[in-house]
């Protein structure tokens, strides 16, 4: 027989059970509070990872409301200058206060005494359950809890929450303590990451505007040796109409051309884009109509083949290469057709492979003699070809006699 249990011992075992299921009662509710907990960091981490503007803040907040049962709130970062900016608040209560003046970044030095100040500059969690005064305009505020968002001991931003209908109580500070410490080595990183961003760009700017300055000054430079070159041209053409010897009014007129050669070389860079390297197509077409006025040679007689292959050649490789083509070409207008009525000059530029460029000046008149050697000779024109082609471009000179001469030099790039 079951032994009947006295009132005592009944009244025992009641109390064991109501212990045992107000124990299975508050590990359901901590089961559940850790599961909310859970589901709100995760939803938050996932935000932080996939949101890379402003939006992320409005996005967090709403988790945090709903994980408070709270209608109004804030999520603010502390920036560089130790102001609160405000990028997000809850629903449309920025719409709903009417109060002029309205900001979302606060100064320091003007946070006040209000709740969220308050949390920021004391470090603590703070909450009220009273009514609180706001401006003329504010939508009323009941009730409010705010919690810092601290990273190693300093204040980075902050969370604020308001109007629960019910009173915030432990539970609801503990809560946004947790979502607050979760949320603070994430904010430092994307806080740490913008404001390098930020440097970036101004690092950028900054060389933005330093290479417009320096594509303005190397211009005007260009622009400016250009023109003193052609001060110092036309002084020479001035002084050469009262040379008589027409030896040395030639020696004026090479002097003049080699002077326009390297001018022309100034003006292209000062009409291009670039000011490392030149357009060689359109510079040797300026070189080579200059040459013939110069010599006033009669272009129906005297014709002038360029093929140049569009190679931007560098300034080092350019002046040299603008000069060889003005001696050789004024050689040939000199030299090549003296007893020929007709005729032709040929000027060209290859890439031979991807390290070397050849330069060709040629012409189908008499030739040089066949024991000139142009590396010994006294001739100033020929004497500076050989200066410009081996010590200048660092090449090699060789000469075609046949129909003609044909003077190949190359040279690497």
């Amino acid at each position: 027989m079951t032994k009947k249990l006295t009132y005592k011992e009944l009244e025992q075992r009641v109390k064991r059970l109501e212990k045992e299921i107000t124990a299975r009662k508050q590990s359901e509710k901590e089961l559940l509070k850790s599961e909310q907990e859970l589901n709100t960091r995760n939803r938050i981490l996932e935000i932080f990872l996939t949101t890379t503007d402003n939006k992320m803040y409005g996005k967090i907040l709403e988790v945090v409301l709903e994980a408070v049962q709270s209608p109004f709130g804030t999520f603010a970062y502390i920036n560089e200058d130790g102001e609160r900016v405000v990028p997000s608040m809850a629903g449309d209560i920025w719409d709903k206060c009417k109060f002029p003046g309205k900001v979302s970044c606060f100064p320091r030095e003007t946070l006040g005494n209000n709740l969220w100040a308050r949390c920021i500059i004391e470090k603590k969690t703070i909450s009220s359950n009273g009514p609180f005064k706001v401006p003329d305009g504010h939508i009323p505020i009941f009730r409010a809890l705010a919690v810092p968002i601290i990273h190693q001991k300093e204040v980075i931003g902050n969370l604020m929450v308001a109007n629960k209908v019910t009173d915030y109580d432990r539970n609801d500070r503990e809560l946004m303590q947790t979502i607050a410490e979760h949320i603070a080595p994430i904010l430092h990183g994307r806080l740490a990451s913008e404001s390098h961003q930020k440097e970036r760009e101004f690092i950028q700017e900054q060389l933005k505007t330093s290479l417009k300055e320096k594509d303005m000054l190397l211009r005007e430079i260009h622009h400016r040796f250009k023109n003193n070159m052609q001060v110092v041209s036309s002084l020479l053409s001035l002084q050469s109409m009262n040379i008589k010897d027409r030896k040395y009014a030639g020696m004026f007129k090479e002097s003049l051309n080699r002077i326009r050669s390297m001018a022309f070389i100034h003006e292209n860079l000062y009409q291009s884009e670039d000011f490392t390297k030149i357009n060689f197509i359109k510079y040797v077409n300026s070189l080579v109509n200059s040459i013939i006025q110069s010599y006033t040679v009669d272009t129906k007689k005297i014709k002038v083949k360029q093929e140049i292959e569009d190679i931007q050649i560098d300034l080092d490789k350019a002046v040299p290469c603008g000069l060889l083509i003005n001696e050789l070409v004024s050689n040939a207008l000199k030299h090549a057709f003296l007893n020929k009525r007709v005729g032709q000059i040929e000027i060209g530029l290859f890439s031979i492979n991807e390290n070397e460029t050849e330069l060709l000046v040629g012409d189908d008149g008499i030739g040089l003699p066949e024991d000139l050697d142009i590396t010994h000779i006294e001739s100033m024109g020929l004497n500076l070809v050989k200066i410009l082609a081996l010590d200048q471009l660092k090449g090699r000179i060789e000469i075609d006699r046949e129909a003609g001469t044909k003077i190949h030099i190359r040279f690497k790039n």
